[in-house]
């Protein structure tokens, strides 16, 4: 496998620094994203010793063979959001004796194996989770009886691909009731459309993220209808009015991971290694799920462009303000939070103008615009940022300006106004600060 060198012109990347990134930009994000994979399954395959070397180095074989007989399927695997989520954490452990995690990667190269239609064989890691379940990126994943042992070898030819343990052998494709494909939900509005598989087996590839923090994702149900009715709803929001934001999901996102609901309102997140994974728990109404669409794209494409450049200098300790989280946050984290919020400030200005005077998408604009502004001037003024990094928050800034001058009405002006003040007094009251 060959890792191509990426260059990006600084119109694009000032482009993506004003949330105007374009589908061609897009693309950029994406093969920089694949082209992290593919270094880190060889820093895998180099770290890795022991009796796993070997399964590792058979399945890193076995990808680049399907890399030379079929690139664009070998593409597509990569590309998936829990193959990136995988890899990192792979990489991360590869030098611990006993972790899984780089053995997995048969399970990569056997989707792979089985999408190229090639005659193959491979052996795979039993699994080892609580459920006897061996997922297959793109595809689905194959549930093997709970008494079935030994080795696990998958075989791809003309008639078909099978999945073996001991006397158990599972035909991989429609028919065999022990191979469940992963389903697919898609909506089209005005002639744009947007396809995702609605995926939580492939999350045991990399089962270090699937509890983590505050985004657990929901892992099992059977919901394709409902979320294909969300995704829909949002979808002829986005697109009736915020179509280059359509546009960007639609070549970003490839996956929807459903997120356990939490006691109140809605809970989304962005995965940093899982580019075009969108996570989110069922929207309370179209439009905060086409919000957070906005939202959550703008995380997705700062965590790949986070990765090829250092916007915040490396010795920069300070935890600064966020006027959207409860706690201090470091100069990454405000920076993260400050570009998604220049998201919904665009959204939100297109749904007042819409919604018209004393909307609550008035409020929401005076309250995110503000809110953003004040955090990019916090890190022009204080964080340690780097030359492309001032560039970047600069870029934000001016835009942030552009959607401060948007007209509202007072009643919003002061609702947010005094949504702000309470937010600020509560910050300083949990974090103990007297000032």
């Amino acid at each position: 496998m060959t890792v191509p060198h990426h260059r990006m012109p600084v119109d694009m990347f000032t482009a993506i620094a004003r949330s105007r990134a374009g589908v061609s930009a897009v693309e950029t994000l994406a093969r920089a994203q694949e082209s992290k994979v593919k270094l880190l399954l060889r820093e895998v395959v180099d770290r890795v010793t022991g009796p796993r070397a070997v399964l590792v180095a058979a399945a890193y074989d076995q990808l680049a063979s399907v890399g030379r007989d079929d690139p664009a399927v070998l593409r597509e695997v990569l590309r998936h959001p829990v193959v990136g989520a995988w890899a990192v954490e792979a990489a991360n452990t590869a030098r611990l004796d006993g972790s899984p995690g780089p053995e997995r990667m048969a399970y990569v190269a056997a989707a792979a194996a089985i999408r190229s239609g090639g005659r193959y064989e491979l052996s795979l890691p039993a699994p080892r989770t609580p459920e006897p379940i061996v997922p297959l990126p793109t595809l689905g994943h194959v549930v093997l009886p709970a008494r079935a042992a030994g080795p696990v070898v998958l075989r791809t030819g003309s008639g078909g691909a099978r999945l073996c343990q001991g006397t158990v052998s599972v035909t991989v494709g429609a028919g065999d009731p022990r191979f469940i494909p992963v389903p697919w939900i898609r909506a089209e509005a005005d002639g744009l459309r947007i396809g995702l598989q609605l995926d939580r087996a492939s999350w045991l590839l990399a089962p270090g993220l699937t509890g983590r923090g505050q985004h657990p994702i929901e892992r099992w149900g059977q919901d394709t209808e409902a979320w294909a009715g969300h995704l829909t709803a949002a979808w002829q929001v986005l697109v009736a009015r915020h179509r280059p934001v359509a546009e960007e999901a639609a070549a970003t996102y490839t996956l929807l991971t459903p997120l356990a609901s939490p006691s109140r309102g809605q809970n989304s997140g962005t995965y940093e290694d899982a580019f075009g994974c969108l996570a989110m728990s069922p929207p309370i109404h179209a439009v905060f799920g086409a919000a957070t669409v906005a939202h959550e794209l703008r995380h997705a494409e700062l965590a790949v462009l986070m990765d090829l450049f250092t916007l915040v200098e490396p010795d920069d300790d300070g935890l600064y303000y966020a006027p959207w989280r409860p706690d201090p946050r470091p100069a990454r984290g405000l920076l993260h939070g400050v570009y998604a919020h220049l998201g919904l400030s665009a959204f939100w200005a297109a749904e007042a103008s819409a919604a018209g005077p004393g909307s609550e998408a008035e409020i929401q604009l005076a309250r995110w615009r503000q809110a953003a502004a004040s955090g990019a001037q916090t890190l022009l003024d204080e964080a340690r940022l780097t030359e492309l990094g001032r560039l970047f928050v600069t870029a934000v800034r001016d835009e942030l300006r552009r959607w401060g001058q948007v007209p509202i009405s007072a009643a919003a002006a002061e609702s947010a106004r005094r949504q702000a003040e309470t937010h600020r007094r509560e910050w300083l009251r949990r974090n103990c600060v007297d000032r």
